[in-house]
């Protein structure tokens, strides 16, 4: 639905110690005023949330930077 309305879609699946603990989806979208991503239904992650996001951070920074986006917008 998003690639047909020509917003980029990133997928990422976290893992530790070759087990899944997480996914995330970022959606690029272009506004009237703002680019920003839109992780529609949050990340998922099993244990403790703030501490995996908080590692997965820098990596989700470094596409901004390079997507030329303003902030990240998730919607719990």
């Amino acid at each position: 639905m998003n690639e047909l309305e020509n917003n980029k879609t990133f997928r990422f699946w976290i893992f530790e110690d070759k087990k899944q603990i997480g996914v995330i989806m970022l959606i690029k979208v272009i506004a009237r005023r703002w680019t920003y991503f839109l992780s529609p239904h949050s990340p998922l992650i099993e244990g403790n949330y703030f501490e995996v996001f908080s590692q997965i951070l820098p990596e989700i920074k470094k596409i901004a930077d390079r997507e030329k986006v303003a902030f990240l917008r998730v919607n719990w």
